[in-house]
């Protein structure tokens, strides 16, 4: 943020933190251009080793491999930061830039998702936030959906089994009969875990394997939960899954004679980009004009990309510098952070 401001933008931060930026002047023409970054990164270090060593070689920028390097996302920002330098000092024609710098993309978008995006006027945005080779461009991102299934039922001495109501038994019918279910086949449904037992017990946060099987074998389990996620690149067809999740559930509990609760956590909603589209041909322009053969990627994952697609505004996700994301052998390939701010200073000095 002060280095923002040392060079001279407008500078806001919005109510969760997010920072935006604003550099348009007597130099800016056409429409504005969203660029954006994330400034937190994933914790992860080794040997409880908190300081990361940067290592600068001729070719790559790694730690001394007890932690991250963090340069998801810092290598866009800096590459960014590095462009917005070179238009000021050479004052060259460019588009008005909106500079956004989210909080907790990390944290499934926490950070887009609170941002107050009335900030913006730009309707087109970029992003460079993927550990893929130079040149990718993200075609689509599927939705997240995270579903949680928990049955309660009575919990009974092992003995007398008859006074009870086994939920986990009921969970484990309601697996089977979801398994069997026929659903769109542009779903991904990972059925990731289930757990059984002592409710007081399921709520403590030193659970083992064989703590588990310690404190339950005596007890019929009142509690049974599931965990479920689902993928995919058709909003319907998830919501539609979620219903039949929510239905199988409802008839497996009145089998049993128990409670059960179902919770919905939309995490992101899918988007799909136009082929030729303004935004993407001129993002395939700029990487030809660098000698680079641009090609599409279709993700498996999302990013803040996903929330401002569906705020309306046309978003682009690039291949960044940096390789082994969230892994102390995460390294930056320095060739590519050179192209990645050049990418950059073609495409906003690109003027309609």
């Amino acid at each position: 943020m002060i280095r923002l401001q040392q060079l001279g933008l407008q500078v806001h931060t919005d109510d969760y933190g997010n920072v935006v930026a604003f550099l348009d002047g007597e130099n800016a023409a056409g429409e504005p251009l969203v660029l954006c970054g994330h400034m937190d990164t994933v914790d992860v270090v080794e040997n409880g080793q908190d300081e990361i060593v940067v290592n600068v070689g001729e070719e790559k920028i790694t730690s001394d491999g007890q932690t991250i390097i963090g340069a998801d996302n810092k290598d866009s920002v800096a590459a960014i930061l590095e462009m917005v330098e070179i238009i000021i000092e050479k004052k060259l024609k460019h588009r008005p830039l909106e500079l956004v710098f989210t909080r907790e993309e990390e944290a499934i978008s926490v950070g887009a998702k609170k941002f107050n995006f009335s900030l913006l006027t730009g309707k087109e945005c970029v992003i460079s936030d993927m550990s893929q080779a130079y040149g990718k461009v993200v075609r689509s991102a599927p939705y997240c959906i995270q579903v949680d299934v928990q049955f309660e039922g009575k919990e009974c001495h092992a003995k007398e089994p008859e006074k009870g109501v086994n939920a986990f038994v009921a969970a484990c019918e309601f697996v089977t009969l979801l398994s069997a279910t026929e659903i769109e086949a542009s779903v991904r449904m990972n059925i990731a875990a289930g757990i059984g037992g002592v409710k007081d017990f399921s709520s403590k946060s030193d659970i083992s394997i064989e703590s588990i099987s310690k404190a339950n074998r005596n007890t019929v389990p009142g509690m049974g939960n599931v965990f479920i996620q689902l993928r995919g690149l058709v909003n319907e067809h998830g919501d539609k899954t979620v219903e039949q999740i929510q239905e199988v559930s409802q008839k497996v509990a009145e089998k049993f004679g128990c409670k059960v609760v179902v919770n919905v956590n939309k995490l992101a909603d899918c988007y799909v980009l136009d082929e030729q589209g303004n935004l993407m041909l001129k993002i395939f322009d700029v990487f030809r004009a660098q000698g680079v053969e641009p090609s599409y990627f279709d993700s498996n994952g999302g990013s803040d990309a996903n929330i401002f697609n569906n705020m309306g505004i046309e978003t682009a996700v690039i291949s960044s510098a940096h390789r082994n994301n969230h892994q102390v052998t995460e390294y930056v390939i320095i060739e590519d952070l050179v192209k990645l701010a050049d990418f950059y200073l073609r495409l906003v000095t690109k003027v309609d």
